[in-house]
């Protein structure tokens, strides 16, 4: 029997199974958890992004989502850290070995921090000439949009350390700390920004403001995790042979999640070079409204990652398999039901969201967006699972066959058909890493 394939008596069986087990009660808290983290800020900027726009302008709200691709663009050089953090800490857990859990925490945010101050000084010296020579800005806006590309990079800096703190967490599958902290974050930028906007302040001052807030959560996390894991410090130290352990499994999670970031920030990048800020306001929107099809199913199944991990480490090859088939059915399922309403009402809401005039020039961009975040959302429990089973360096290539189609579609595309032109690059991501599928049933 394949990896995928299942029975309906099998299913049942599994389900009562599961049903009994407290560590699926406690993957499945941790799923719900992961959900609310995920869900919060993109609902909040749902509600808000009418009046934002409206106060801001698109042009000013464009170079706020600018900012905002950037920081996830700079943020790739931590994010392999923080997937690194996640196996290597459940790892040494499962084995026990708490020494190792510190190690480990200690050098990642050594290498975390050193990573961010780089990526923050490129920022700050490069923002003048990406604003007056790359990306088609408005000259009035040019010193407001030097500042915020500036901030952005402070901000980029402090999410990579607070990274660290959520993923050594979330490898301890302790999921409702972090995310309580990260959905009381979110709340409290957004809240921010609306008041901030309507007091007649600008994207500068709600980059600043965001920064005190992602401050605060950091060292919210760190108080956490020294409680959770009972540490007697939390503290970086900089350790070549655990920096050498880090990055044996960072750099290939860091390759993929370059490729991953290259499809998720690289059009948005190009729209503003070709098309402005404007334009990449009404696309931002529409990515804002659609990516959820993907982001809410990844939230639903992180836990997969430490669980399928432990597992993994523990020589339970049984239950991995038996999670992975149960996941898939659930993740097919649920990613068919997120868009549905999207491709069959999707004009209706932007309506009824942004208004008729917005709807009539976004609504063919917001469906083709849709079919592109299926695509990929049905990719989302291969992927933990391989991360689990430490197949790093295969998702780093499938990821980066991936990123380097959607970009070329996107800068092919782009130019004769518009933002049309940007969304159709999406669609070439998900079949690419569907190979992932492959992977998995050849490991288990």
């Amino acid at each position: 029997m394949s990896a995928i394939s299942l029975t309906w008596q099998e299913i049942s069986r599994h389900v009562s199974d599961l049903r009994n087990s407290r560590v699926f009660r406690g993957s499945a808290a941790n799923s719900a958890y992961s959900l609310l983290e995920y869900i919060a800020q993109p609902a909040l900027m749902l509600v808000s992004a009418p009046y934002l726009v409206g106060r801001l302008g698109l042009d000013r709200y464009g170079i706020w989502m600018l900012v905002s691709s950037f920081a996830g663009t700079f943020g790739i050089f931590q994010i392999g850290l923080g997937d690194a953090t996640i196996k290597y800490v459940s790892t040494y857990k499962g084995r026990n070995d708490r020494e190792g859990v510190s190690r480990i925490i200690s050098g990642t945010l050594a290498l975390s921090g050193l990573l961010g101050a780089v990526c923050a000084l490129v920022l700050f010296l490069a923002a003048p000439f990406l604003v007056h020579h790359v990306f088609r800005i408005e000259a009035a806006n040019y010193m407001e949009a030097i500042r915020a590309i500036q901030i952005g990079g402070l901000i980029v800096w402090v999410q990579g350390i607070y990274q660290v703190f959520s993923s050594t967490l979330k490898a301890w599958e302790e999921y409702g700390p972090p995310t309580k902290i990260s959905v009381a974050m979110k709340a409290a930028t957004i809240l921010g920004a609306v008041c901030l906007a309507a007091l007649g302040r600008g994207v500068v001052e709600i980059l600043l403001a965001t920064a005190g807030v992602i401050v605060i959560a950091t060292y919210l996390q760190a108080v956490a995790t020294r409680k959770t894991l009972q540490l007697n410090t939390v503290r970086p130290k900089v350790d070549r042979q655990t920096w050498n352990e880090i990055l044996g499994f960072g750099v290939y999670s860091w390759i993929q999640n370059a490729a991953g970031v290259a499809f998720s920030q690289a059009d948005r990048l190009l729209i503003a070079m070709m098309l402005g800020t404007a334009s990449l306001a009404y696309y931002t929107l529409c990515l804002q409204a659609t990516q959820q099809i993907h982001g809410l199913v990844a939230a639903t199944f992180s836990f997969l990652f430490p669980h399928i991990s432990a597992k993994h480490e523990a020589g339970n090859r049984t239950g991995v398999k038996r999670a992975f088939r149960l996941a898939v059915l659930v993740n097919v399922g649920l990613s068919l039901l997120m868009t549905a309403p999207v491709i069959l009402f999707g004009g209706k809401f932007l309506t009824i969201w942004m208004g008729p005039e917005f709807a009539a020039k976004a609504t063919q961009i917001l469906v083709v967006l849709a079919v592109g975040f299926f695509a990929l959302s049905l990719n989302v429990v291969p992927h933990f699972t391989l991360l689990g089973l430490g197949k790093v360096r295969f998702l780093s290539i499938a990821n980066t066959v991936g990123g380097i189609a959607s970009i070329l579609g996107a800068v092919i595309l782009i130019q004769p058909f518009g933002l049309m032109g940007a969304a159709a690059g999406r669609l070439f991501y998900g079949p690419v890493i569907s190979v992932n599928y492959w992977k998995v049933s050849k490991n288990l």
